[in-house]
């Protein structure tokens, strides 16, 4: 009752429901590693190929899946690959992931 884990949205292993500020569209945002050790990195997959995405658009949570809120910033689009059906935007995450101090705790609802 005392212990939490914690999960970097720059680890592989993060995988969060969001959607693109000014053009509502959705993806999948999962941490890739790190550009280098000091510069955690995400990225947003599954945008339609005709989806259009912006170097500096903000990424935010959509809520779904119940374990971000809603329009948490999750992070800013840095750049953009188009391969086959989708395009994949490189993501800079909004905090500086390598100098947090404190972290605010979001309690969901009470598993029944």
């Amino acid at each position: 009752p005392r212990v939490s884990r914690v999960l970097l949205i720059s680890d592989p292993n993060c995988q969060v429901s969001a959607l693109l500020q000014n053009s509502r569209e959705h993806g999948l945002v999962s941490g890739s590693g790190a550009a280098s050790e000091r510069e955690p990195r995400c990225q947003m997959k599954f945008l339609s190929n005709t989806a259009r995405v912006n170097a500096g658009e903000w990424v935010l949570a959509s809520g779904y899946g119940g374990v971000f809120p809603k329009g948490a910033i999750l992070g800013q689009v840095e750049s953009v690959i188009a391969s086959g059906f989708y395009q994949t935007a490189l993501v800079r995450p909004a905090a500086d992931l390598m100098r947090l101090e404190e972290v605010s705790v979001v309690l969901g609802e009470k598993e029944k």
